[in-house]
């Protein structure tokens, strides 16, 4: 909680005027130059991976302007916070997915069991914010909804199962109070028998991500500020 607390402070309003500077610097020709080029490597349908996505911006304009999907990773939860209302700003929820990093340490330690790394699913990530948004604003932590719909119902009304195909779902949820760390939340699951299962679950290869804040969630969270990460992870074939 420290580290991440003198992160918080670290990554605070100036340091957006840093890297508005930076942009800036790029002179005459100006980021929109860079959109340009990236936009000439990339085919249609094409998803982007933006390490260290800070505010989204960057990931926003290339969906803007050349269609893609994708996901940013940035470890710093006050980036996170920021990107997500920007991608829900820019109504690009549906196609860009905003994570701590918990994505890449779930296929470390996938990739560490021989198992093949999880690949993002639209439908599952909207599954799961639905569902980390459900648990902060009527103050419970489960699996099924706040109006006692099974968890896999919920899940199935985002991926649907197709009618002669095999479909699979699994879930797992982490909440603490105060910023969430990738890290914390893999270790945690991984020390529970039945999360860690799901994570080395060979079946599933697919895997929707979500977190969301509060800071004073209601219920069982106490008026607390929380963050609660809700992994849904799936199969079809």
């Amino acid at each position: 909680m420290g580290g991440t607390a003198r992160l918080s402070r670290v990554y605070g309003d100036e340091t957006w005027r840093v890297y508005e500077a930076l942009d800036e610097s790029l002179g005459p020709r100006g980021p929109g130059w860079l959109y340009d080029l990236a936009g000439s490597h990339l085919t249609p349908g094409a998803r982007v991976l933006d390490a260290g996505c800070r505010d989204a911006a960057h990931l926003i304009r290339l969906a803007q302007l050349h269609g893609v999907s994708g996901a940013g990773i940035d470890p710093v939860p006050i980036h996170v916070e920021r990107a997500r209302a920007a991608v829900a700003a820019a109504g690009l929820a549906d196609r860009l997915e905003i994570d701590l990093g918990v994505l890449e340490q779930l296929n470390q330690v996938r990739r560490a069991h021989h198992l093949l790394p999880f690949v993002l699913n639209p439908s599952l990530g909207a599954a799961a914010r639905e569902h980390s948004q459900d648990m902060l604003d009527n103050g419970f932590f489960a699996h099924d909804s706040s109006d006692g719909e099974p968890f896999w119902k919920r899940i199935q009304s985002f991926y649907p199962q197709s009618p002669d195909g095999y479909w699979s779902v699994g879930e797992n949820l982490y909440w603490t109070s105060g910023p969430a760390t990738a890290s914390g939340s893999v270790e945690a699951w991984m020390a529970s028998p039945g999360h860690r299962a799901n994570i080395l679950d060979p079946a599933w290869s697919q895997i929707g991500i979500a977190t969301a804040s509060s800071p004073d969630a209601p219920g069982a969270f106490a008026n607390l500020g929380v963050t609660v990460i809700t992994t849904d992870f799936g199969v079809r074939r």
